[in-house]
Protein backbone atom coordinates (compact mmCIF):
# COMPACT_ATOMS: atom_id res chain seq x y z
CA UNK A 1 0.00 0.00 0.00
CA UNK A 2 1.10 2.95 -0.86
CA UNK A 3 1.79 6.00 2.29
CA UNK A 4 -0.05 8.78 1.81
CA UNK A 5 1.40 12.02 0.54
CA UNK A 6 0.66 15.04 2.70
CA UNK A 7 -1.48 17.65 1.45
CA UNK A 8 0.50 20.72 0.44
CA UNK A 9 0.29 23.29 2.86
CA UNK A 10 0.60 26.20 0.24
CA UNK A 11 -1.95 25.21 -2.56
CA UNK A 12 -3.62 26.92 -5.22
CA UNK A 13 -6.89 27.30 -2.80
CA UNK A 14 -5.16 28.70 -0.28
CA UNK A 15 -3.54 31.58 -2.86
CA UNK A 16 -6.84 32.05 -4.38
CA UNK A 17 -8.69 32.69 -0.68
CA UNK A 18 -6.15 35.25 -0.40
CA UNK A 19 -7.58 37.02 -3.35
CA UNK A 20 -11.08 36.18 -2.54
CA UNK A 21 -11.31 37.46 1.03
CA UNK A 22 -10.42 40.85 0.29
CA UNK A 23 -12.68 40.64 -2.94
CA UNK A 24 -15.34 40.10 -0.77
CA UNK A 25 -15.71 42.87 1.29
CA UNK A 26 -15.06 45.05 -1.64
CA UNK A 27 -17.63 43.93 -4.16
CA UNK A 28 -20.76 45.07 -2.46
CA UNK A 29 -19.35 48.58 -3.67
CA UNK A 30 -19.15 47.39 -7.36
CA UNK A 31 -22.67 45.87 -7.44
CA UNK A 32 -23.89 48.99 -6.43
CA UNK A 33 -21.90 51.63 -8.90
CA UNK A 34 -23.02 49.05 -11.65
CA UNK A 35 -26.84 49.03 -10.38
CA UNK A 36 -26.13 53.02 -10.51
CA UNK A 37 -25.10 52.80 -13.90
CA UNK A 38 -26.34 50.48 -15.96
CA UNK A 39 -29.90 51.96 -16.26
CA UNK A 40 -29.07 54.82 -18.63
CA UNK A 41 -25.62 54.57 -18.33
CA UNK A 42 -25.29 58.15 -16.77
CA UNK A 43 -22.40 58.59 -14.43
CA UNK A 44 -23.67 59.79 -10.97
CA UNK A 45 -22.38 61.00 -8.22
CA UNK A 46 -23.27 58.31 -6.45
CA UNK A 47 -21.61 56.01 -9.10
CA UNK A 48 -18.10 57.63 -8.71
CA UNK A 49 -19.16 57.19 -4.53
CA UNK A 50 -19.28 53.53 -5.32
CA UNK A 51 -16.53 52.72 -7.18
CA UNK A 52 -14.24 54.75 -5.26
CA UNK A 53 -15.70 52.61 -2.38
CA UNK A 54 -15.02 49.46 -3.85
CA UNK A 55 -10.86 50.28 -4.86
CA UNK A 56 -10.33 52.07 -1.28
CA UNK A 57 -11.96 49.22 0.24
CA UNK A 58 -10.66 46.78 -1.56
CA UNK A 59 -6.94 48.23 -1.14
CA UNK A 60 -7.54 48.17 2.43
CA UNK A 61 -9.12 44.94 3.02
CA UNK A 62 -5.69 43.21 0.84
CA UNK A 63 -3.56 45.03 3.28
CA UNK A 64 -5.40 43.75 6.29
CA UNK A 65 -6.67 40.91 5.63
CA UNK A 66 -4.72 39.67 2.49
CA UNK A 67 -1.92 37.57 4.54
CA UNK A 68 -4.44 36.42 7.11
CA UNK A 69 -3.16 32.81 8.60
CA UNK A 70 0.41 33.49 7.85
CA UNK A 71 1.52 32.10 11.54
CA UNK A 72 -1.12 29.59 11.37
CA UNK A 73 0.37 28.03 7.88
CA UNK A 74 3.94 28.90 9.67
CA UNK A 75 3.25 26.62 12.52
CA UNK A 76 1.68 23.44 10.22
CA UNK A 77 4.89 23.67 7.98
CA UNK A 78 7.29 24.13 11.25
CA UNK A 79 5.49 20.65 12.95
CA UNK A 80 5.42 19.25 9.29
CA UNK A 81 9.38 19.55 9.47
CA UNK A 82 10.02 18.37 12.80
CA UNK A 83 8.06 15.41 12.15
CA UNK A 84 10.79 14.64 9.55
CA UNK A 85 13.57 15.32 12.12
CA UNK A 86 14.34 19.12 10.48
CA UNK A 87 14.34 21.87 12.83
CA UNK A 88 15.15 25.76 12.38
CA UNK A 89 16.67 28.05 14.92
CA UNK A 90 15.37 31.06 16.80
CA UNK A 91 16.58 33.47 14.25
CA UNK A 92 14.64 31.81 11.17
CA UNK A 93 12.54 34.04 9.06
CA UNK A 94 9.00 32.55 7.54
CA UNK A 95 9.32 33.68 3.88
CA UNK A 96 7.82 33.17 0.35
CA UNK A 97 10.04 32.18 -1.67
CA UNK A 98 10.20 32.50 -6.25
CA UNK A 99 12.29 31.74 -8.38
CA UNK A 100 13.19 34.66 -10.77
CA UNK A 101 11.45 32.59 -13.37
CA UNK A 102 8.26 32.27 -11.59
CA UNK A 103 4.87 33.73 -12.72
CA UNK A 104 1.44 33.42 -10.89
CA UNK A 105 -1.50 35.76 -11.21
CA UNK A 106 -2.61 33.90 -7.39
CA UNK A 107 0.61 34.79 -5.39
CA UNK A 108 4.26 36.05 -5.86
CA UNK A 109 5.21 33.25 -3.53
CA UNK A 110 5.98 29.77 -5.76
CA UNK A 111 6.84 28.17 -2.31
CA UNK A 112 6.46 28.93 1.54
CA UNK A 113 9.54 27.87 3.77
CA UNK A 114 12.43 29.07 6.64
CA UNK A 115 15.02 31.49 6.10
CA UNK A 116 17.98 31.33 7.96
CA UNK A 117 21.29 33.60 7.73
CA UNK A 118 24.58 31.29 8.86
CA UNK A 119 28.40 31.99 8.83
CA UNK A 120 28.50 29.58 6.54
CA UNK A 121 25.69 30.81 3.80
CA UNK A 122 21.76 31.41 3.30
CA UNK A 123 19.59 28.69 2.87
CA UNK A 124 15.66 28.47 1.94
CA UNK A 125 14.06 25.33 3.13
CA UNK A 126 10.67 24.89 1.66
CA UNK A 127 7.49 22.87 1.41
CA UNK A 128 8.88 21.83 -1.84
CA UNK A 129 12.21 23.84 -2.81
CA UNK A 130 15.64 23.69 -0.86
CA UNK A 131 18.31 26.26 -2.11
CA UNK A 132 21.60 26.94 -0.36
CA UNK A 133 23.89 29.42 -1.22
CA UNK A 134 27.35 29.57 0.28
CA UNK A 135 28.29 33.18 1.56
CA UNK A 136 31.30 33.49 -0.87
CA UNK A 137 28.74 32.80 -3.46
CA UNK A 138 26.76 35.93 -2.50
CA UNK A 139 27.36 39.21 -4.68
CA UNK A 140 25.06 41.65 -2.86
CA UNK A 141 21.79 41.22 -1.01
CA UNK A 142 19.50 44.13 -2.07
CA UNK A 143 15.30 45.04 -2.86
CA UNK A 144 13.49 43.86 -5.70
CA UNK A 145 9.91 44.74 -6.40
CA UNK A 146 6.95 41.87 -6.70
CA UNK A 147 3.31 42.45 -7.38
CA UNK A 148 3.13 43.86 -3.60
CA UNK A 149 5.19 46.21 -4.17
CA UNK A 150 3.30 47.90 -6.94
CA UNK A 151 0.38 48.03 -3.95
CA UNK A 152 3.04 49.90 -1.37
CA UNK A 153 2.88 46.16 0.66
CA UNK A 154 6.53 44.87 0.34
CA UNK A 155 8.38 43.30 -1.86
CA UNK A 156 11.07 40.67 -2.32
CA UNK A 157 14.48 40.93 -0.32
CA UNK A 158 17.06 39.08 -3.23
CA UNK A 159 20.60 37.84 -2.41
CA UNK A 160 22.34 37.71 -5.81
CA UNK A 161 25.29 35.79 -6.59
CA UNK A 162 26.94 33.16 -8.95
CA UNK A 163 27.26 29.45 -8.37
CA UNK A 164 29.67 27.54 -11.01
CA UNK A 165 29.53 30.65 -12.84
CA UNK A 166 26.12 30.95 -13.64
CA UNK A 167 23.94 34.05 -12.37
CA UNK A 168 21.67 33.10 -9.98
CA UNK A 169 18.58 34.88 -7.57
CA UNK A 170 17.37 34.03 -4.25
CA UNK A 171 13.97 36.15 -3.76
CA UNK A 172 12.37 35.82 -0.59
CA UNK A 173 9.72 38.23 1.30
CA UNK A 174 8.63 37.78 4.96
CA UNK A 175 5.28 36.18 6.36
CA UNK A 176 5.80 36.91 9.62
CA UNK A 177 2.47 38.89 10.37
CA UNK A 178 -0.87 38.14 9.40
CA UNK A 179 -1.09 41.99 7.54
CA UNK A 180 0.32 42.80 4.48
CA UNK A 181 1.49 46.20 5.90
CA UNK A 182 3.50 43.99 9.01
CA UNK A 183 5.38 41.95 6.29
CA UNK A 184 5.91 45.32 4.84
CA UNK A 185 7.78 46.56 7.87
CA UNK A 186 9.40 42.87 8.44
CA UNK A 187 11.28 43.13 5.24
CA UNK A 188 13.20 45.75 5.95
CA UNK A 189 14.58 44.10 9.44
CA UNK A 190 15.41 41.43 7.20
CA UNK A 191 16.87 43.63 5.08
CA UNK A 192 18.65 45.16 7.50
CA UNK A 193 19.86 42.00 8.97
CA UNK A 194 21.14 40.51 5.38
CA UNK A 195 23.13 43.42 4.60
CA UNK A 196 24.85 43.07 8.23
CA UNK A 197 25.11 38.96 7.60
CA UNK A 198 26.47 39.75 4.20
CA UNK A 199 29.07 42.87 5.10
CA UNK A 200 30.17 39.98 8.23
CA UNK A 201 32.63 38.42 5.33
CA UNK A 202 34.10 41.25 5.07
CA UNK A 203 35.14 41.81 8.95
CA UNK A 204 38.85 40.84 9.92
CA UNK A 205 39.10 37.69 11.42
CA UNK A 206 40.30 38.19 15.36
CA UNK A 207 43.35 36.03 16.71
Amino acid sequence: MMPAVPERIWSNSRKLWGNLIPLLFSLPFLLLGLRDLIPDLAVKTSTIVYLFLFVSVGYLATGIVGAWGNRSLARQLRFRFQAQGITFSDDAWFVGFARPAYRSLLDPHEDLGFLELSPSGVQFRGEEIHVQLALGDVKRVTLRPNIHSWLGFGGWVAFEGTVNGQLVRLLVEPRHADTLWGNAAARKDLYRTAKRWFQSREEPVSG
